[in-house]
């Protein structure tokens, strides 16, 4: 876990995170001198909400925690963040489902046969990147990077997230509901030999795609920053090992 303020990380922890194939040989952990108490196989999101709620306990204070997609696309870890009242921003892949921000819920017409018992959502859901097809694309420079500026084009709006419980829709089958509102906010490099900046989405191998929360409207400039903070800081785990990060 790595602590960020502008551009200087502070490394507050490393925790060694043991696959199953481990956790179920207890001779082996003895072996290696694992301590009892963390022989429990444990998800890397379980290990790393154990780590946020320890440094908070220890009076660290923080304003946004970031992740990378290993950790974004786990809807539990998401909705635990929120649940303790943080702002976060995670990525996510490209294929993440997602409704409109103004998905209803309503009573399907039946057919035939009984009436329908439960709600279901008024549109499918969508893959992130197509949802940001639509979108106003803008360019957004952050930072001098050691050639140039670096620059690409972000897009940002309100979404709820299809993370919600499995529920049979249609002839679509089992499809997870409307879960938490967010920010989806994708990013596309300028090509070093790109002359113009097109203002509608063509996906390239560069995009990269986040869900955020925030506590306060008129945010969408914050979280653009703190995506691109996010990726840049969870480069650092090719080095000590730190993919989730603390932001104050």
């Amino acid at each position: 876990m790595t602590l960020v303020s502008g551009e200087v990380p502070l490394m507050l922890s490393l925790r060694l995170f043991l696959p199953e194939s481990w956790t179920g040989d207890v001779a082996r952990m003895d072996k290696a001198g694992v301590p009892r108490a963390l022989q429990d196989y444990r998800t890397k999101p379980e290990i790393a909400l154990e780590e946020i709620d320890r440094v908070i306990a220890a009076g660290v204070r923080f304003g946004c925690v970031l992740a990378d997609a290993g950790y974004g696309l786990s809807a539990p870890f998401r909705q635990a963040l929120t649940a303790r009242g943080l702002c976060w921003a995670v990525g996510i892949p490209r294929h993440q489902k997602v409704y409109p921000d103004d998905v209803q819920l309503i009573f399907p017409v039946a057919g035939r046969g009984r009436p329908r018992m439960r709600h279901v959502p008024d549109v499918t859901s969508v893959a992130a990147h197509t949802m940001l097809e639509g979108a106003k694309w803008r360019q957004v420079s952050w930072r001098k990077g050691t050639k140039r500026r670096l620059t690409a084009r972000f897009a940002a709006i309100r979404v709820r997230i299809a993370d919600g419980a499995p529920q049979r829709i249609g002839s679509a089958g089992a499809q997870h509901m409307p879960g938490e509102e967010a920010w989806l906010v994708g990013s596309i490099a300028r090509m070093a030999n790109a002359n113009t900046i097109s203002r509608t989405y063509q996906p390239t191998r560069q995009s990269r795609f986040w869900l955020a929360r925030s506590k306060r409207a008129g945010y969408a400039n914050r979280l653009i920053s703190n995506s691109r903070k996010s990726w840049a800081w969870i480069t650092l785990r090719d080095d000590p090992g730190a993919d989730f990060t603390a932001m104050p």
